[in-house]
């Protein structure tokens, strides 16, 4: 129910503070990993699990706390939610050990994972139907700002304080945040629901996900080694069993209802995840790309991608009123398909492209990103009764997850198998001793091409290596393009076809159909 508008504005300013807590700490991890590897005297490729531990965690947890906020209310999971998350930070700026990062980040995850579907939530709740659009599109707005801002915050951060900092800065915010929420949000009864959880779902939920994941991960390193294979297997072994489980449980986890619901699932959540394989697909390669082929610094390379984060903040913010003006379908499909657009031109890109071109570039992309984001989190919660509206958002959120799961399995592996195979088209490289041709695909497989991974090819040598890589590299940026904007040609369609007023009229208990569509 929608509160009055001053306290509706106090949790819309709270709910944006978090967001942008969020993705500012999503963005500056991955900066630090070096900083924290070398503090607590650890292997790199163990600290690694930083990342991996608070992705895994968020993955096993998100769907089950949609589902706790359905049940115990929005206010009282996004305050443990937050809380955690507050208490995770702290750990983690205070970590002396690996072990202890490590768990902290599982934590974090966890805490992420229960205040991210409520805050979508309780700010649909709070607004009228008037405004819907307004709110998630200054909420999207606040994420744009935190991807933005987040590799400048963090490099300051590292330069002039510490890595613990990263963290630490969350706790302030996050009191912050619990205040005015506590403040500002009416109390909920004790159970709002009558349901059961559905606490066998959720295990074979919470295990087969981030098996699955894992597994994806290693197979983008790897290829196909038993490990990820097993993996995999099992994953999928846990997955058959979740469904099956879904048809027999009287309160599901998941209720199958919510994947016959054309509006939600085919006209929101599938564009949704389009929309997100395509932003990762982009971080990861372009930034690769600036880096790599063009040679910018990471700094550098934070700048020129403002391009392309701060349009997608401010048409976040913009796409939002324009649902309330105009509904949901115009940002829906016309956002997608500028964003297929913008993932098309990527394939016109080249290894001396200029910077007014791949600004450019990153400019489409960004008004394609935020122009459709607010309509699809819209939708997406108006599309089901008001019941499930957290749980929904959980499922979106998982959905992000294994889009951004296969983003990155797509951008790693097409420049480590296709990538690498146009690196040897140039006759110059067919007679490489055994070393050489190895140390090519080690490169292409790093992060970071520096000079000391040249230094194995004679310097008459180098130049032809160095150009043949390049060769190869664009070749996998420009099929990355191809298949984002194919993917997102397909997310306009379905959304076109799908967000229709008939079909979300029929959903029992949904929000009036004149919103929908």
């Amino acid at each position: 129910m929608a509160v009055p508008l001053p306290q509706a504005r106090w949790i819309l300013f709270a709910i944006c503070i978090l967001i942008v807590t969020i993705n500012l700490d999503y963005t500056s991890v991955n900066l630090a990993l070096v900083s924290m590897a070398a503090e607590v005297d650890s292997d790199l490729n163990i600290i690694q699990w930083a990342l991996s531990a608070y992705v895994l965690a968020w993955a096993a947890s998100v769907v089950l706390a949609g589902r706790l906020a359905d049940i115990f209310g929005k206010r009282r999971i996004l305050l443990y939610g937050v809380g955690l998350f507050a208490l995770s930070s702290l750990l983690i700026g205070m970590g002396t050990s690996t072990e202890e990062i490590i768990g902290g980040r599982v934590l974090q995850g966890i805490g992420g994972a229960l205040f991210v579907p409520s805050l979508y939530a309780l700010t649909f709740s709070s607004f009228p139907p008037e405004k819907h659009g307004f709110a998630i599109g200054l909420v999207g707005g606040a994420a744009g700002i935190g991807l933005a801002i987040g590799p400048t915050f963090s490099g300051f951060l590292l330069e002039y304080l510490s890595w613990r900092w990263i963290f630490l800065v969350n706790i302030p915010l996050a009191l912050i945040t619990m205040a005015i929420i506590s403040l500002a949000t009416p109390k909920e009864p004790k159970r709002l629901l009558s349901d059961k959880v559905d606490l066998t779902g959720a295990a074979l939920l919470g295990a087969a996900l981030p098996l699955c994941i894992c597994a994806l991960n290693e197979l983008g390193d790897k290829g196909l080694t038993p490990q990820p294979l097993m993996m995999m297997l099992v994953g999928s072994i846990l997955f058959i069993g979740f469904f099956t489980h879904l048809l027999k449980a009287k309160s599901p986890l998941i209720p199958l209802d919510l994947f016959k619901n054309s509006p939600y699932f085919k006209g929101c959540m599938l564009p949704f995840m389009s929309h997100q394989f395509t932003f990762s697909v982009v971080l990861v390669m372009m930034g690769l790309y600036l880096q790599n082929v063009l040679k910018y610094q990471p700094f550098e390379s934070g700048l020129i991608f403002l391009a392309m984060t701060l349009g997608f903040g401010v048409l976040s913010i913009y796409g939002g009123s324009l649902v309330d003006k105009v509904g949901l379908r115009v940002p829906s499909v016309l956002g997608l398909l500028i964003l297929s657009i913008g993932a098309a031109s990527m394939t016109l890109l080249a290894a001396d492209s200029s910077l007014s071109f791949v600004v450019l570039v990153l400019m489409i992309l960004g008004i394609g990103l935020g122009l459709c984001l607010s309509s699809y989190n819209t939708a997406m919660m108006q599309a089901v009764p008001p019941s499930e509206v957290t749980l929904a958002a959980g499922v979106f959120s998982m959905g992000a997850l294994i889009s951004h799961t296969l983003a990155v399995v797509l951008a790693t592996g097409s420049i480590t198998t296709i990538g690498l195979y146009y690196a040897f088209a140039d006759p110059a490289m067919w007679n490489l001793p055994t070393d050489q041709a190895h140390q090519v695909g080690v490169i292409m497989s790093s992060a970071h091409w520096t000079n000391d991974l040249y230094a194995i090819f004679p310097e008459g040598l180098k130049g032809t290596v160095q150009e043949s890589i390049n060769h190869g590299f664009m070749f996998a940026l420009h099929l990355a393009g191809l298949v984002c904007a194919l993917v997102t040609g397909a997310g306009a369609w379905l959304a076109n076809k799908h967000l229709h007023v008939e079909v979300a009229a029929a959903q029992e208990g949904a929000i009036p159909p004149a919103m929908v569509a």
